[in-house]
């Protein structure tokens, strides 16, 4: 994946290089998820708390200062049955949600899993004029008695394009797709703002509430060896990575068997990072992690690069 096609790429997921991560996308592309982020659910009579954080670095809010971000849990494999019970501030307060689609999941005639997700109402507040991060936490509950691995999604209500915007020609497509349902050829998953399995004027409504609204928080990260070579052999003691990231996460590169850190950096505002790697002759692993503000993590690994140093 090319660092310019940072947003093209949630409309279908094929990395180009490197699969850093296998975890299920929630929207089985990336869409228009923004951040997924793993879980337990230990004791389905207690809730979970899951940590989420808007930095205003990273997102823009629509002229009503009110972000509406949907959420989906998910299992991850596992017997747990996720719900979304509320959503607080970091000092317990509530805050607006509405869940439109509760219990079983649709599915499309592709097949597609249409999860019931909750769409909140993040206020994101100024301090002193100067937009300032906020904290929120996410309790999950368990419907039935399953515990196990989790996974929560978030996705920008209204981006029905998934260039990471809601933009007034997503609000025209969606127009156009009021009627369609999940069993309609024409159904489009990003254009379902509330993910009730059906397009109505509630999703437009939902997307025009959230115009303006944009964000630099990816679900993946992209790897690849610069410049391109198929058969990632190198002859020079370094190898150049680029890639795309969240905007402003953090990126390190871990040779196989250490615990420090070969390369690491930070991606730029757009999302764009670059690494050197130092090399030993022969094969070189290394694994990859990235930590953003939102609170996600992605870890994963890259394959093998061949240093073959040329004969003198």
């Amino acid at each position: 994946m090319k660092p310019s096609e940072t947003r093209k790429r949630r409309l279908a997921w094929l990395p180009k290089a490197e699969a850093l991560e296998t975890r299920q996308v929630l929207s089985g592309g990336a869409g228009n998820t923004i951040a997924i982020i793993p879980s337990q659910i230990s004791n389905p009579s207690q809730t979970t708390d899951i940590q989420f954080t808007i930095d205003p670095k990273n997102f823009t809010a629509p002229s009503s200062n009110k972000l509406l971000l949907g959420v989906a849990a998910v299992s991850n494999g596992s017997a747990a049955t996720p719900q979304i019970a509320s959503v607080l501030t970091a000092q317990g307060k509530r805050i607006s949600t509405s869940t439109y689609a509760q219990g079983a999941a649709a599915k499309t005639t592709s097949g597609t899993v249409i999860n019931p997700s909750t769409v909140a109402e993040i206020p994101l507040s100024t301090t002193r004029g100067q937009a300032s991060a906020r904290t929120f936490v996410l309790k999950l509950k368990g419907k039935d008695s399953g515990t196990g691995s989790v996974l929560t999604g978030y996705y920008l209500v209204g981006d029905q394009n998934g260039d990471g915007k809601v933009t007034k020609a997503d609000i025209t497509a969606i127009r156009k797709l009021i009627g369609t349902n999940a069993t309609s050829t024409t159904y489009d998953f990003n254009a379902d703002a509330n993910r009730d399995g059906k397009i109505t004027q509630k999703d437009l409504q939902l997307a025009q509430r959230n115009l303006g609204a944009s964000v630099s928080i990816l679900p993946l990260i992209s790897a690849d060896l610069t410049p391109t070579n198929t058969a990632r052999v190198v002859t020079t003691p370094t190898a150049q990575i680029n890639g795309v990231a969240s905007a402003g996460a953090t990126v390190a590169y871990t040779a196989s068997g250490s615990t420090t850190p070969a390369a690491s950096t930070t991606a730029d505002t757009s999302g764009k990072y670059s690494v050197n790697l130092p090399l030993v002759a022969g094969s070189n692993q290394f694994t990859v992690s990235s930590s953003d503000s939102f609170g996600q993590s992605i870890n994963g690994s890259i394959a093998p690069i061949k240093y073959q140093p040329l004969k003198a």
